[in-house]
């Protein structure tokens, strides 16, 4: 979906940002939210949210942290320093327009490269 609006983001991307997306930040912090709710009642039932929500983050920071690398060597997505280039590069068409991109492109070649 990501492709089609814009971002030019393919499966290989999409996985990556999947893998070390703030999912367990977003999930911690309304865990937290159901603790110190009123709305439920059970003390226990919202001890227990909050430990395995915590238990996820925690596993999602110590297995997908370190093997964010191996995954980005897996897809093929390293070794390419121009992949940060091309996304200037696409941001800046669809801001300026066709025309001065060639312009940009080679200013940001020299300022890459030289």
């Amino acid at each position: 979906l990501l492709y089609y609006t814009g971002y030019g983001m393919d499966w290989r991307k999409m996985l990556v940002v999947g893998w070390g997306g703030l999912r367990g930040a977003v999930g911690l912090a309304l865990a937290l939210a159901v603790e110190d709710s009123p709305l439920f009642e059970d003390e226990k039932t919202r001890s227990l949210i909050l430990f395995y929500v915590s238990g996820i983050v925690f596993l999602t920071l110590v297995l997908n942290g370190p093997s964010t690398g191996f995954v980005l060597r897996i897809l093929g997505l390293t070794g390419s320093r121009t992949f940060g280039r091309e996304l200037l590069l696409h941001d800046v068409e669809n801001y300026l327009g066709s025309k001065d991109v060639n312009h940009f492109s080679e200013a940001v070649g020299a300022l890459v490269l030289g």
